[in-house]
């Protein structure tokens, strides 16, 4: 087997070693603070200081340190990027919880009341986000009805 086949195996094993340290760190932080989905949410709608429905990447970060995670700027970019699933600049409670619970189907729960979302749920950054092209603001558009 070529070297650089290994390698490459090597790099995305240890990056998702990383991303399952994080998540069970977040799991095993929400349960011995004794968190539920809803303090999670509350949380999140919290950090979200601009009141846009998604955290930038500093947001993301007292976010973090909300929940007494302490990451270094370079893996806090890190699990920012892992975390924005629309590669849009940010954050939506939708796609955390879809890294973070990932047997978790909050989309249902919150069409189905148990989620009463705020500003915090699959609200896309601005138009003016550096990836917001017309065929994302369509995807957008129909993630909304889904949801």
């Amino acid at each position: 087997m070529p070297l650089a086949i290994v390698g490459n195996n090597f790099v995305i094993a240890w990056e998702e070693r990383a991303t399952m340290a994080f998540v069970l760190q977040v799991q095993r932080t929400c349960i011995d603070r004794n968190i539920s989905l809803a303090g999670i949410q509350v949380l999140f709608e919290e950090a979200d200081t601009h009141g846009s429905g998604y955290l930038d990447y500093l947001e993301f970060r007292r976010f973090c340190e909300d929940l007494g995670l302490d990451h270094s700027p370079s893996e806090a970019r890190r699990l920012f990027r892992l975390l924005d699933e629309s590669r849009s600049g940010g954050i939506t409670f939708f796609e955390y919880c879809h890294t973070i619970f990932p047997d978790l189907d909050v989309e249902w729960l919150a069409e189905h009341g148990v989620l009463s979302l705020g500003a915090a749920g699959s609200r896309a950054p601005p138009t003016g986000s550096r990836l917001a092209t017309p065929e994302r603001r369509r995807l957008r558009s129909s993630d909304r009805e889904f949801h």
